[in-house]
């Protein structure tokens, strides 16, 4: 529904000054949203690698050596789990 709001002639510079002034404050809170969209995407994408890295990490560090008196050594992998709780 559209609101319709009469004003005086003589407040209409008053009232064009205050619409300026809302059209201003939104126009700054949209660009000061994308930018804050941009880093916390950013943000996001470091967690996700680091994240990623640590998962690596773990998986290195399980890895066993089956059987080092063989001359060619095998080297096996345990099952890790990836649940989002193993952080």
């Amino acid at each position: 529904m559209v609101s319709v709001k009469l004003i005086e002639w003589g407040d209409y510079e008053q009232e064009v000054a205050r619409l300026w002034n809302l059209s201003s404050a939104l126009k700054e809170a949209r660009e000061k949203k994308e930018a804050l969209e941009g880093k916390l995407y950013s943000l996001n994408q470091n967690h996700k690698a680091h994240d990623i890295q640590k998962r690596r990490r773990i998986v290195d560090d399980n890895d066993v050596l089956l059987s080092s008196s063989s001359p060619a050594c095998t080297l096996i992998r345990r099952d890790v789990p990836f649940s989002s709780s193993a952080r």
